[in-house]
Order: C-alpha cells, then sequence, then structure tokens
C-alpha cells in the first residue's frame, strides 16, 4: 500500500509523517520489511530533511497473516464499509480481542468476514474501527485523509 504526500515545510521526513499519524513502528516496518521512502521519485531514508514541495511517497509492505487467530462466522452489523475501512457495531458482551478467557471476539469474527469474502485482513486497511470518542473520531478522520495511490 502507498500513500502520498507533498511536504508543507523544512523538516526530517519522520516528523512530516509523526504529524500525519504515522508511527516509528510503522516506519520501523517499512525500512526492516521491504518497504521503502521515496522523496521525489528517490528512495531516502527517514532522517532525510525535506523542502517545502517535495514529493514524499511511503511504500508500506504488505502485512503477514496471523494464523492463530480463528475465523468465526457469525453477522456483522455493519455501519460503514469502502477499500479502507470497516465500521460497526461492537456486539454487547463479545471481546474485541483474544485473550486467555475470550476466543470468540470481535476479532475473530472480522476475519471470518473477510475469509468468507477471499479477502486478506491488512492492519493498516481493513480494520473495524470503534468510534467512542470525540478524540478518536478525530484520530479516525486524520487517518482517512491519508490517501492510497
Amino acid at each position: 500500500m502507498r500513500f502520498e504526500f507533498i511536504a508543507d515545510e523544512h523538516v526530517k521526513v519522520k516528523t512530516f509523517l509523526k504529524k500525519h499519524e504515522v508511527s516509528k513502528g510503522l516506519l520501523a516496518k517499512i525500512k526492516f520489511r521491504g518497504g521503502q521512502i521515496l522523496v521525489n521519485g528517490r528512495p531516502e531514508n527517514a532522517v532525510y530533511l525535506l523542502d517545502i514541495g517535495d514529493r514524499l511517497l511511503i511504500d508500506i509492505p504488505a502485512e503477514e497473516g496471523f494464523d492463530t487467530l480463528k475465523p468465526l462466522d457469525c453477522p456483522l452489523d455493519i455501519l460503514f464499509e469502502d477499500d479502507h475501512f470497516l465500521v460497526l457495531n461492537k456486539p454487547f458482551g463479545i471481546a474485541s480481542i483474544p485473550s486467555a478467557i475470550h476466543s470468540n471476539t470481535l476479532a475473530n469474527i472480522v476475519k471470518g468476514y473477510y475469509v468468507n469474502r477471499d479477502m486478506r485482513i491488512s492492519r493498516y486497511i481493513s480494520l473495524p474501527a470503534w468510534i467512542r470518542t470525540q478524540v478518536a473520531l478525530c484520530s479516525l478522520l486524520n487517518m482517512a485523509m491519508l490517501m492510497p495511490v
């Protein structure tokens, strides 16, 4: 998956990307797992100093599957879905993620939904989004502004 930005200030790549909600962990995955950072079409690293107007492209490597998460076939109350987001109502009484005491969780149901549709789940795109607070909503909207190329 690729995301493109136009630099609007004179800062390091990592500083610019942090302001656009790209984490240090994601930058590490780009660096060590086959992704790349391109500035005006040339490979650069995270400490490269951007100029105003530079075209910054980050290429995020494909996510590896998580085989221990077993798919569960249950209906979902989907509020919105596109190529990047799945927004749904979380059923009452169902845990969000697996733990020692929870194995039938929303994560299992979402995986089952995508397995049944023969689609891959990516940590960066087809995740369920739960909007509980205004801060979470703002964060989700900021992420939605990242435009894939």
